[in-house]
């Protein structure tokens, strides 16, 4: 199970957007990135695609045509014991370079274990072929990841 999201970055993030906007969730590879979109009303989550890193920018602005995008979330690949290590300080620089122009707030949160729940979930759903899980897997997990923040959000909002 992904670790808990701190309450108040999610808070913050939330100050950030408005009443209604749908969210886009980005589970970050080396070479595949995986990507969900919220609805308008932030309820749920659902996967769209799996890209190539090099395309990813491109993907997003694509996602965004058309839908009322406003905010992303980005799975942070936090190490074992909690510390950032080499690879979200990769995941932070790629998006600051090229995600950040897009003025959208930007919530940045530990995507530990994702792609293990996503693997178990399409394993025990088992239509998916053993060739085509890992393209699967890597929207699945920007699924796991837009989902933990949307319960989040939900939570904020009726607690006040």
């Amino acid at each position: 199970m992904p670790s808990a999201i701190s309450n108040t970055a999610v808070m913050e993030f939330a100050k950030k957007l408005p009443g209604k906007g749908a969210l886009i969730g980005i589970d970050y590879g080396q070479v595949n990135c995986g990507l969900a979109v919220s609805d308008e009303n932030r309820i749920i989550a659902s996967a769209m695609k799996t890209v190539k890193q090099k395309d990813l920018k491109k993907e997003i602005d694509s996602l965004s045509a058309g839908r009322n995008i406003c905010g992303l979330v980005v799975g942070l690949p936090v190490e074992i014991g909690g510390r950032e290590g080499p690879m979200a300080a990769k995941v932070r620089g790629y998006v600051e370079k090229n995600i950040e122009i897009l003025g959208l707030p930007i919530l940045f949160c530990d995507e530990r274990y994702t792609s293990v729940i996503a693997q178990r979930t399409l394993i025990n759903i088992g239509d998916v072929p053993r060739g085509k899980r890992k393209q699967a897997i890597d929207k699945l997990a920007a699924v796991v990841i837009l989902q933990g923040v949307l319960d989040s959000l939900a939570k904020i909002k009726t607690q006040s």
